[in-house]
């Protein structure tokens, strides 16, 4: 009884949603950022709030699978998981996609030197840019596991000895659009990415979001090496 009464403590002790909050950080690596070898082109683009198209489809219930004799996990799925309360290690994301990815892709456009100047605004600052970005994002998704390794409420005691506790996985999809000032589409580049990350109790714990950041850095660093090839040509 003794036994089953501290598994149960450290059962609520370790389950997903601790105390932490996860924020969303941009840049991850500021000098991992796409720069141009080539001269800046002096023109300036405005970039405007990213526009929603993911699904609303966010799941946590099935992370207490794990509870579950011989389950060797739980898990959870989010396709927005600004709206969600439960993660691995963390109990809630602040982000604000639209924002935030526009906000992103601004200070990469402007880090990059492929253009002269390059801003971030809600819409009503505009009148100055040659060019305008519209972004659109399709998938933010958060894959999440909680590993009991099949032993139910005892499982979380092996995390004490070093064993991976979980795994939180981000993927990332967005297009973009370059427009001039007469509302003409000509330029556009998608991207899809997936990473992932393995947590457990003395590595990794917070960082349940911190590969959505990494995906978005990578996708804005291969647009613009992109752009940086096609605006000669525009």
């Amino acid at each position: 009884m003794r036994v089953s009464a501290t598994a149960f403590v450290l059962l609520f002790a370790l389950l997903p949603a601790c105390n932490m909050q996860g924020k969303w950080t941009y840049p991850k690596n500021p000098d991992a950022l796409y720069r141009a070898e080539v001269a800046q082109r002096p023109v300036a683009v405005a970039v405007l709030p990213f526009r929603e198209d993911r699904p609303f489809d966010n799941t946590s219930g099935t992370y207490f699978w794990y509870l579950v004799p011989l389950m060797p996990f739980g898990w959870a799925t989010y396709e927005r998981p600004e709206s969600s309360r439960m993660f691995f290690s963390i109990s809630e994301y602040d982000f604000q996609m639209d924002e935030d990815l526009g906000k992103a892709a601004a200070r990469s456009l402007t880090d990059s030197g492929v253009v002269e100047r390059a801003w971030f605004t809600m819409g009503g600052e505009t009148a100055e840019a040659d060019y305008i970005l519209h972004g659109t994002t399709h998938r933010s998704l958060y894959h999440g596991r909680i590993i009991s390794y099949g032993l139910s409420v005892f499982g979380p005691l092996l995390w004490f000895f070093g064993l991976p506790g979980g795994t939180s996985g981000n993927t990332l999809d967005f297009s973009l659009e370059l427009r001039d000032r007469s509302g003409q589409v000509v330029w556009t580049h998608r991207y899809s990415g997936e990473d992932s990350i393995v947590q457990g109790l003395y590595y990794r714990m917070g960082n349940d979001m911190i590969t959505l950041a990494e995906l978005m850095q990578e996708g804005m660093n291969e647009a613009l090496e992109d752009l940086a090839a096609r605006f000669p040509m525009l």
